[in-house]
């Protein structure tokens, strides 16, 4: 059975354990320095040392009370001394202390204290009791200068190891807590992106957390939400896509016998005026067939059926190409067509039939909404993260409904049914573009009305 844990018990479990840490770890430092303080006592002056001292003086008081001068062997520097006999200063050590009133204090004292670091001790011998000794050395002490400096060290160390340890612990947890929660959060960014992209195959995994398993049971459940309602749509594609390629066949099929029959009766007809009409109706029929062809590439597109084929082009090449075919229309119509790049080689990376099918939907609308004797320019820049193909033509300009709204093509004042134009060819190349996850926009700049095709340098 897996924990439900919820973040907010994961919390308090973090603050339990950053304190339960600390105060372990703090008392085996404590109990280190117990030990360390077995095997290094600090008393060497009070118990080893002084202790040795006395026996010294002790053996030399006969003398001292018959007034004879005596040294005393004192062989640490550190630890002086005062003897007085009846209160009167008799001998002292080398560096005893010089203050008098210090003095004075300290050798009329009975009781043992410690100032400053160091201590003052007091003796007075059972058989001789005028005598009086005053011992100043170091306070807790070792006697070994290494072992003193670690033991303050270490002092100032425990003082301050709580705090330390629990900003240590504390960061510790956190960090691990923080890495938890991260890697939760890259699986659900991750199959999020995956959804994104289409993918609803992989369900999100069960979290043994209470707040990221109720959102991964969520995206789970709009997951498959969101498959069946693609299904559902995939189905509906499919269906509109065979019922409109029927309507189209049977729509045909009667066209093929109009056309056929039109030009039976316009070959048989002597009459001028007969020939005139078959052939208006022989051109509307080429029209309607025109129609069913482009809608059947719509139903095609809207679908995925169709399968993109990726490869390096050059995008330049490409647009010449298409200028080309264009130059003898252009010719006839006195329209100049205007190449301006820096460079002739600019390499895209995109569906090659797609790219130029779009190149030349836009080309022809802008050569059909151009007056004679106009211009169009074709330009292209390249940045790091994308290629922009822009395309204007003069005498011609959206108008505010078009720019605002969804993508249309180029505009006039002139009717566009009077150029037997169907309005579907840009909106064919809109569809286009965006499978290849480009972009179409319009607007209008120095009195041009302009289509800008951009794509994105991806897979280069």
């Amino acid at each position: 059975m897996k924990n439900n844990y919820s973040l907010k018990r994961s919390f308090n479990l973090l603050v339990i354990k950053v304190v339960t840490s600390t105060v372990a770890l703090f008392f085996v430092i404590l109990i280190f320095w117990l030990i360390w303080l077995s095997v290094f006592p600090r008393n060497y002056y009070e118990k080893v040392y002084s202790e040795s001292f006395l026996k010294s003086v002790e053996k030399e008081i006969p003398n001292l009370l018959l007034g004879e001068n005596r040294d005393i062997p004192n062989k640490d520097s550190k630890f002086q001394y005062l003897i007085t006999i009846d209160g009167k200063k008799q001998i002292k050590s080398d560096d005893f202390p010089n203050n008098g009133i210090k003095l004075n204090e300290t050798s009329n004292g009975t009781h043992s204290f410690v100032e400053n670091n160091e201590m003052y001790s007091f003796k007075v011998f059972d058989h001789y009791p005028t005598v009086k000794i005053l011992m100043i050395y170091p306070a807790f002490s070792t006697g070994n200068q290494v072992v003193d400096y670690i033991n303050v060290v270490f002092q100032y160390f425990i003082v301050a190891s709580p705090f330390m340890l629990f900003i240590i612990f504390l960061s510790i947890f956190t960090t691990k807590l923080y890495r938890a929660i991260r890697s939760k959060f890259i699986i659900v960014e991750t199959h999020l992106k995956e959804i994104e992209e289409g993918d609803l195959s992989t369900p999100l995994p069960d979290f043994n957390n209470k707040e990221f398993g109720e959102l991964s049971r969520q995206i789970n459940k709009m997951r498959i939400e969101l498959n069946n309602l693609l299904d559902e749509s995939r189905k509906k594609s499919i269906v509109q896509k065979q019922l409109f390629s029927s309507i189209a066949h049977d729509v045909r099929t009667p066209l093929t016998i109009i056309n056929a029959e039109t030009e039976l009766l316009e070959m048989l007809s002597e009459d001028s005026a007969v020939q005139e009409r078959c052939s208006v109706i022989a051109s509307e029929v080429s029209r309607i067939d025109k129609l069913l062809t482009e809608l059947l590439k719509i139903t095609r597109l809207n679908t995925d059926s169709y399968t993109l084929k990726y490869e390096e082009l050059n995008i330049i090449d490409i647009l010449h190409s298409t200028i080309v075919e264009f130059s003898s229309l252009c010719k006839m119509n006195e329209i100049k067509i205007r190449e301006n790049y820096k460079d002739n080689l600019i390499t895209i990376y995109c569906d090659q039939l797609m790219i130029t099918r779009i190149i030349q939907n836009v080309l022809s609308n802008a050569v059909e909404h151009v007056d004679i004797g106009g211009e169009i320019e074709c330009s292209v820049i390249q940045t790091l993260s994308e290629t922009t193909i822009s395309i204007s033509n003069t005498d011609s300009l959206f108008s505010d409904e078009y720019l605002k709204g969804e993508f249309i093509p180029f505009y006039s004042d002139k009717c566009q049914r009077e150029k037997e134009h169907f309005g579907l060819g840009l909106y064919m190349s809109d569809l286009m573009i965006k499978k290849m996850n480009g972009l179409i926009s319009i607007k209008n700049e120095n009195q041009q009305a302009t289509v800008i095709i951009t794509l994105k340098n991806e897979g280069r």
